[in-house]
Formats: structure tokens, C-alpha cells, sequence
């Protein structure tokens, strides 16, 4: 049975059920498939740039051959590190079957969540929310261009597929979760790609999406790291 951290990024991060390493020359990405969306997984390393998911098409399973990724303004980035729904929620999105629903709990340090998304609820267009964050800067057009640079800096990632134990499109798509489960078997997030951007996108829990956290003014809850005071 594993234990649920309540205190910080860094000790939840010992918990996770798989922690890849990627950035190990050769590393065999294809042995940690896993169709349970209840594991918690992370995926620290290369990325891959094609459509099947290694560097070889479809014949091997190795991982790529590079971390970083350039922002829209020519800036190099690394590509973060990868989680699953479970890692993402601290093992709380799972169990979540209600859309719009918030996760008690975040992969964030503390004073920090992640931000809330979807298309319903009690803080999809609040404060801490995508919807909220740009729509305060009126962009109207070329989002996904503004999003992408200074001082957003989104970065296109990829996304690794726990499923099929691949990792998929880096410098194509960038994808970033939120705190909001979509239903039984997915969790809204941030898209952004070189043509598109949506702040309520969906994906499959057993998918792998880097994170960023928002700031919260004060802590409320010394029980659950993302709940606090907000900042308007």
C-alpha cells in the first residue's frame, strides 16, 4: 500500500510508483507500459520528436536524443518532467469519476497548485485558472504564438503514453495539466502546438503531461498543499 505525502514536492516525489529516468543513454522506454491509470508515474529525460514515439520507426525503444526544447521567442528550454494523472494529483485523480471536478491535491510544492481548468465548476474562470490568466491579457489572436513566448514560455514537450510506453512529438505539442479531472477516465490541460492552443483540452489519465504551478497567497490546510487564499 503506498503512503500519501502531505507536506512536500520533494518528499512526494519518493513515492512516485515509477520514476524513469531518461537522460541514461539508451534508456528503454517501452518496458514501463502500463495500462493502470491507479500507478502514479513519472518520466524525467530525452523526448521524442516523431510520431512512433522512439528513435527508430516503430523497430526500437529507446528514447530520443535531446532535452531541449526552443520557445516561440528562440529560447532554449528543457522539456520538464513527465507525470501521469495519478503523479499529477498525489494519487487523488484516479478515484475522481465527476466532471469539472478539482483534485484535492497537487505534485506542487508548498504554497503552490496546479492551475484549474475546465468547462464548469467553481474556479474554471477564477483566479488560478487558464481562462482567467489569459483572458487578463486580452489575447485575441495568435495565442498559441503569445503563449509560447516571453513571459509565458510554454514549451511544445511531447507526451509520453504510459499505454504504449512511447514518447510522442516533442518541438509539435505541448501539453500541461491542470488540477481538473474531466471524468472517469481523463483530466482537462493546457494545449499548445504550432497552429492551436486550448486551455481545456482533454487527455486520458494513463497519459504523461509536464506540470506548472501557480502561487497561492496563504496556506489554509496544513493537509492539502493547494488549497489556500487566492490571488486575484
Amino acid at each position: 500500500m503506498q503512503t500519501k505525502p502531505t507536506v512536500s514536492r520533494f518528499v512526494a516525489f519518493t513515492f512516485l510508483h515509477h520514476f524513469i529516468d531518461g537522460t541514461v543513454e539508451g534508456t528503454n522506454v517501452y518496458q514501463y507500459r502500463d495500462e493502470y491509470i491507479s500507478h502514479d508515474h513519472s518520466f524525467y529525460g530525452n523526448g521524442c520528436p516523431n510520431e512512433w514515439g522512439t528513435d527508430g520507426d516503430g523497430g526500437s525503444t529507446v528514447a530520443c536524443l535531446t532535452r531541449i526544447v526552443k520557445t516561440y521567442d528562440n529560447e532554449d528550454q528543457k522539456n520538464g518532467t513527465i507525470y501521469n494523472t495519478q503523479g499529477s494529483t498525489v494519487g487523488t485523480g484516479r478515484a475522481i469519476l465527476t466532471d469539472n471536478t478539482d483534485s484535492p491535491d497537487t505534485f506542487c510544492p508548498l504554497g503552490w497548485q496546479l492551475p484549474y481548468s475546465g468547462t464548469g465548476g467553481d474556479y474554471y474562470d477564477k483566479s488560478k485558472s487558464w481562462n482567467y490568466l489569459f483572458g487578463r491579457y486580452s489575447f485575441s489572436s495568435l495565442i498559441y504564438e503569445k503563449a509560447m513566448s516571453y513571459p509565458f514560455s510554454y514549451i511544445q514537450s511531447g507526451y509520453y503514453n504510459w499505454l504504449e510506453g512511447r514518447l510522442f512529438f516533442q518541438n509539435s505539442i505541448g501539453r500541461y495539466w491542470a488540477s481538473t479531472i474531466s471524468g472517469e477516465g481523463a483530466q482537462y490541460r493546457l494545449l499548445v502546438t504550432g497552429t492551436d492552443f486550448s486551455t481545456n483540452y482533454t487527455s486520458l489519465k494513463s497519459y504523461g503531461s509536464n506540470l506548472r504551478c501557480v502561487y497561492i497567497l496563504a496556506i489554509t490546510s496544513s493537509t492539502a498543499r493547494w488549497k489556500g487564499t487566492l490571488l486575484i
